[in-house]
């Protein structure tokens, strides 16, 4: 290797640390040295070093060393070490610079310190000559400059503030039960930050961390540590979006959920027997409730650690789960990390040496468990050998058709700081537990089933367990208003954290009991969540406990979870293979908006909906601030100007909705459950904006295998453009696939444009040259199969028509206007065209138009798709008024245009002729 060496001096100074965490920590001097080994570039202030490595052009790793015993942690979290590439290195007296291009790394020497500059204008990450890296004995901080306007998110779930400026936090898994509202600190951590300045830093480090964004000092921000080295990475991105795909690649990407679970899931703390379960699934499809899957709580085993079915409850545990799969169901059972002592699998554990360790070397018993009043043991995830054993544990009940694992207390809940593990104590190890308990499940269920999904909720996590396919959800949340209204904090920084697949037990869990109000204003929040999950303890958590009012609400919203399953199966793998989660920021949509900083009474639920949740009991209508452009109220059709504070009305039966003008929705129709049927009808709900084109793709795929990996996969293209066609206004839609095939793929397909915002029915709809027959109703059009249908009163227009799985169509609608669109009422100077009379006609029309001076004249007849019916005039006339008189004889009814053209100008109008 190359080895370079700079000399700078020889003095190593350190100053002292004063952010307040403890004035005795030290940090860096100045520059003593450089030098550049393959890859790698390290700083030297004397023992002091900082190792610099560019992971892509947009990613810098950093391993802070203080000490000449330093050595980097070895990561769990970060996958992708490749694409490294080429750095250009510069020198002067007062700094060094690596550049990729796209972002620089700027080692300052008097003292040694590091600045990070974006290729985004202004994007800067820099430590003050009086922060820095620090150190004193085990404990580390790292101090980073706050600039005024920097707006900081992430770090998983958090609720005291969706912004995190202000605040400081412990980086801790914590149990969180019955919270009544916003905590400091929650069941899962991501040590990653997203900047607004178009900066993120992700501190791989999984010791119990302390972060401090502006609290204690407005102009600093820190991270504290005791124990282990320090490495983080730093992202440069030119938008948030940017900086989780690079997040993503770093840590790793979701894989996609099964579809099922984009579905109403019932669950209940708990079910307690087979029939009890079984007249739930029942009641759901009596009641005509969607619903795809059923959860199991504790009640299906005799005692924690057993990992066996409790026979005298459910006595036949394949043959219950065939019925409630024939039903439409899947079923997801709860397992736990820790094993009673009476549990059956405690002895074999115990034996192998499978357990947390007291300093003795002995199973360390944790006294007085809440599940039996009896000892329990705490299974070690971070040994390779129990993790194999536990998952083997698993086989024997998951055989009965379990479709999903709810792994719970994964933080983990009672974990003594001096428990030994094989990959060291309690405090070292907590942090990454869940993460490493993740990846057994996940590598343990691919082993077993190569090509199918498996859903996995899990309460806890860290850095990179999203790639293990891991849903979580906010703990056992206290049944109140106060506890729902922190849901949408925690959600939205969640998802800028990589943890996409985020949501709340709806109706809360614990504490009390949930009125009927709170239950329908949290089963509404939950239909814009990414996942849909209803759960609670010490009552009911069906729809239909709470009143026929609550079941009429509840049924309705669900039933439009199912219908919008196309659009987030869509943003799922939006979400798989860019990290930009579901549920998302209204700042996303509008980002010059600094109102939208701190915005989460709404969020965006993809791109094209807008969903403003009511949190508070009481309530009617919800206050926020929304992102620029025009929205349309989905409930009444009210078009929203966005930019500024708005007041949308919110009665008990709906929560305020909009959808973006200009936007083509992908939706499906309503179902039991979501594979009830083949994916055979699509309806594009299409709220257009004159002018302005409008497109969409729609992913699909067999939903349950992992062949998607492999290319078996579809997607759905819409582009919707607008034209003029004989001097009238035209809508074009070009409706493409992408081929591709999947197993279930449908041969043919019946595709609903559902139009809104039309003054007028359009003069025709054709589709590849074919006219589409207008009718009176939409039940005459599904009688007929194809057609279309327009209401003067909404403004609406349906069409169905069937198409081919992999062809590709072009829809006209001809003269469509839309409400409040003028028309074009600037008729030419030089030329007039009268509307021809009679119209309609039998037979034969008169033609009157004007021209202010002589010239050549064409005057012709066209159908609906463009094609010369009749020539009527094709020469030169003198100025003033012309008529000409069309014939129609042979012709067929239908809807024709006569053009004029003449000075350069070309005017139309619309004839029907009727026999």
């Amino acid at each position: 290797m190359d080895v370079l060496f700079r000399s700078c001096t020889l003095t190593l100074l350190f100053s002292l640390f004063a952010s307040g965490e403890s004035s005795a920590q030290v940090r860096a001097g100045n520059l003593t040295g450089w030098t550049q080994s393959g890859t790698l570039t390290t700083f030297h202030a004397n023992d002091f070093r900082y190792h610099v490595r560019f992971v892509n052009d947009r990613i810098v790793r950093v391993d802070v060393l203080p000490l000449a015993t330093s050595r980097p942690e070895t990561s769990l979290v970060v996958v992708d070490t490749s694409s490294i590439p080429p750095i250009s290195v510069s020198e002067s007296d007062s700094s060094v610079s690596l550049s990729s291009g796209a972002f620089t790394v700027i080692a300052r020497k008097y003292p040694l310190r590091l600045e990070f500059q974006g290729a985004f204008p202004g994007t800067i990450l820099t430590e003050p000559n009086d922060g820095g890296a620090a150190f004193l004995g085990d404990q580390r901080t790292l101090t980073f400059a706050l600039s005024p306007d920097d707006h900081v998110y992430g770090s998983g779930p958090r609720g005291r503030s969706f912004d995190l400026r202000g605040t400081s936090f412990d980086v801790w898994n914590t149990q969180t039960f019955g919270y009544g509202g916003p905590l400091a600190t929650m069941n899962a951590n991501v040590p990653f930050f997203v900047f607004s300045s178009h900066i993120a830093v992700l501190i791989d480090h999984w010791y119990r961390g302390h972060a401090d964004f502006g609290s204690f000092d407005p102009e600093r921000w820190t991270y504290h540590v005791s124990g282990g080295e320090v490495t983080y990475f730093v992202m440069s991105g030119t938008y948030t979006q940017e900086l989780l795909d690079l997040y993503v690649r770093l840590t790793g990407p979701p894989p996609l959920p099964p579809r099922w679970s984009l579905g109403y899931i019932q669950s209940k703390f708990g079910y307690q027997t087979a029939a009890e379960a079984l007249t739930t699934a029942w009641t759901l499809r009596t009641l005509s409730i969607p619903a795809d899957g059923i959860v199991l709580d504790l009640y299906w085993f005799k005692n924690m650690g057993d990992l066996a079915w409790n026979l005298s409850a459910w006595p036949d545990p394949p043959g219950l789960l065939t019925e409630l799969k024939a039903l439409g169901f899947k079923t997801v059972t709860i397992t736990e990390p820790f094993v009673t002592e009476i549990a059956a699998l405690f002895s074999e554990g115990n034996t192998l040496g499978h357990f947390g360790k007291d300093t003795l070397g002995s199973s360390m018993l944790l006294s007085q468990w809440w599940s039996c009043n009896c000892n329990a043991v705490l299974v070690d995830m971070t040994s390779p050998a129990a993790r194999a054993w536990w998952w083997s544990k698993h086989l024997s009940f998951m055989s009965a058709g379990v479709d999903g694992l709810w792994t719970d207390l994964g933080e983990p809940e009672r974990h003594p700081d001096e428990m030994v593990h094989a990959g060291g104590s309690g405090a070292r190890i907590h942090n990454h537990y869940n993460f490493l308990w993740a990846q057994a499940i996940n590598d343990g269920w691919l082993t077993e089933h190569p090509n199918r999904r498996l859903f996995h909720l899990t309460r806890s996590g860290w850095a990179g367990i999203q790639r293990f396919g891991t849903a979580l959800w906010s703990g056992d949340v206290a049944k109140s208003f106060e506890g729902l209204a922190v849901q949408a904090k925690l959600m939205l920084n969640a998802g800028l954290s990589g943890l996409g697949w985020y949501h709340s037990d709806i109706g809360g869990y614990c504490c009390g009991s949930s009125p009927s109000e709170l239950y329908i204003r949290w089963l509404q929040l939950g239909t814009f969540a990414p996942v849909m999950r209803a759960h609670g303890s010490g009552g009911p958590t069906e729809p239909w406990g709470f009143g026929d009012q609550a079941l009429s609400i509840s049924r309705e919203f669900i039933q439009l979870r199912y219908r919008l399953l196309p659009y987030l199966y869509t943003l799922s793998q939006e979400y798989s293979a860019t990290g930009v989660p579901p549920v998302r920021p209204l700042f996303f949509s509008d980002p010059a908006n600094g109102a939208l900083a701190n915005e989460s009474r709404a969020w965006l639920f993809g791109s094209d909906l807008l969903v403003a949740p009511v949190v508070t009991d009481g309530a009617r209508s919800v206050v926020f601030n929304a992102p620029a452009g025009e929205w349309v109220d989905w409930w009444s059709g009210a078009t929203m100007q966005g930019g500024t504070e708005v007041t949308a009305p919110a009665p008990l039966e709906r929560i305020p909705i909009f959808v973006r003008s200009g936007s083509i929705l992908p939706l499906g129709p309503v179902m039991r459950f979501s594979d009830e049927r083949p994916l055979d009808t699509l309806t594009l709900l299409v709220h257009p904006r004159t002018g302005v084109p409008a497109s969409t793709a729609i992913y699909e795929d067999d939903g349950i295998s992992r062949a998607y990996r492999q290319g078996a996969l579809s997607t759905l293209s819409v582009e919707q453009t607008w034209t003029q066609f004989f001097g009238v206004p035209a809508m074009v839609f070009q409706y493409t696939s992408s081929g591709g095939s999947y197993a279930g793929k449908p041969l043919e397909r019946t595709v609903v444009l559902d139009i809104r915002r039309l003054e007028l029915a359009p003069l025709s709809v054709n589709v590849n040259g074919r006219l589409i027959s207008p009718y009176g109703t939409w039940s005459e059009v599904l009688q007929a199969g194809e057609g279309g249908t327009f209401d003067p009163l909404s403004h609406r227009l349906l069409v169905q028509f069937r198409t081919g799985g992999d062809s590709a169509y072009q829809i006209i609608l001809t003269d469509a206007r839309l409400t409040g669109a003028q028309a074009n009422t600037n008729v030419p100077e030089t030329l007039q065209l009268e509307p021809n009379y009679p119209n309609p006609f039998n037979g034969e029309t008169r033609i009157r138009y004007r021209m202010e001076a002589g010239g050549w004249v064409k005057l012709k007849v066209v159908d609906v798709l463009g094609r010369i019916v009749a020539v009527l005039e094709d020469e030169s006339k003198e100025s003033g008024m012309h008529t000409a008189v069309w014939n129609a004889g042979g012709v067929p009814s239908g809807t024709y245009f006569c053009t004029v053209q003449a000075g350069g100008k070309t005017l139309t109008r619309r004839m029907m002729l009727l026999r």
